[in-house]
């Protein structure tokens, strides 16, 4: 029974520390501008538009000023008069 609470504790610490690494992990987030952006599936075009991508996956889209309010001081990559694609 000793060894079992000994397992039992081991098992909660190593838990217990990856969840604290995992939690310190920072945020990437990156935010893309750029003059158009097509949505594909309803053929409409947003001017001008921003993409927030946050650890590889698009967060939020739109407007440029309603995306940067959402994430101040983020990496900004402007991509000026181009045209964003899915």
């Amino acid at each position: 029974m000793p060894k079992l609470w000994t397992v039992l504790a081991a098992s909660f610490f190593v838990l217990f520390s990856i969840g604290h690494v995992i939690a310190q992990t920072p945020t990437v987030q990156t935010l893309v501008m750029a003059a158009r952006m097509l949505d594909p599936r309803t053929g409409q075009v947003l001017s001008p538009a921003a993409v927030l991508i946050e650890n590889g996956k698009i967060k939020e889209v739109g407007s440029p000023t309603q995306v940067q309010a959402h994430a101040p001081g983020v990496k900004t990559i402007d991509l000026g008069s181009a045209t964003l694609l899915p």
